[in-house]
Parts: structure tokens; sequence; C-alpha cells
């Protein structure tokens, strides 16, 4: 499934004001499109919950890493909407726990993680062949790749 960065563009101009009028405003597109790319990000997260192996126990830790900080507190919020427990590791955290996290591929630089989530990622960023590389390295036994 593909993920298009501007997905995560929609939902921050949404729940900011917590409008989907206001959003389609700021971002010049109808709210058709705004409900539609919230829709497609929710479907991902579902997606991931789904795939998740942490509730059969056969994996300790599992990981939805993103390029950006924006990017990774979109996911978190849309997981616990969806009422999975997933731990935000931002630059203020001390401590990592067991279970769901979700963090910046930069910020996961050095751990290992039973299952990986690679989500969004801007192609046209110069760093994104980095981003790649670096998730792809996180996993220890399953690999998920949802591209940009």
């Amino acid at each position: 499934m593909d993920i298009n960065y501007e997905l995560y563009k929609v939902f921050y101009y949404v729940a900011k004001p917590l409008s989907f009028s206001d959003a389609s405003k700021r971002l010049f597109i109808s709210q058709s499109a705004v409900s539609q790319s919230i829709k497609t990000l929710e479907k991902t997260c579902k997606e991931i919950s789904g795939k998740l192996k942490l509730r059969e126990e056969e994996y300790e830790t599992a990981a939805i890493l993103t390029m950006t900080e924006k990017e990774a507190e979109h996911i978190q919020e849309i997981m616990h909407k969806l009422g999975a427990e997933a731990h935000y590791i931002n630059r203020d955290s001390a401590q990592f726990k067991k279970g769901l996290t979700v963090t910046t591929y930069y910020l996961a630089k050095g751990l290992e993680f039973d299952q990986v989530f690679v989500v969004g990622g801007d192609r046209n960023n110069k760093m994104y062949q980095g981003y790649q590389y670096i998730c792809a390295t996180r996993a220890l036994h399953e690999l998920y790749v949802y591209d940009a």
C-alpha cells in the first residue's frame, strides 16, 4: 500500500483545528479529498494493527518508523484512536518499553525490533535513501514498508 507524504499534511491540518473545512481551505483541496486522505491513513494503521504479533506473544517489540516527528505523532494518535497501546519516543524520552513503539528513523538508530513497519517518507528528501536503509536494518524478524 502506498502512503503519500501529503496525507500527513492533511492529517495535521485537520487535527490542529479539528475541522475538515478549515483543513480543506488551508490545503486548497476539497473536503472530500481531506476525508479520503484521513481514511487512507486510518486504513494503513488498521492494517498494521492486524499484522502486529505482540498480542500473540510471538514477539516482544514492534516499531512504526517514520521520517519526521510530525508523521510519528500523527501515526501514534491514530493508533491510540484504534485502541493500540503505542509508546511514542521523541527526543525527550528517557526509556524504551517493550510492545509497540512509534518513533522516527533517526531516534531508532541503535535499536532493534522484532517487527518494523516503515510508514511514509518523502522521496524528494535528500535523506530518503538513508531513511529507508536505517529503517530496514532495525528489523530482526519482519519488515513491512508502506512506501511514499
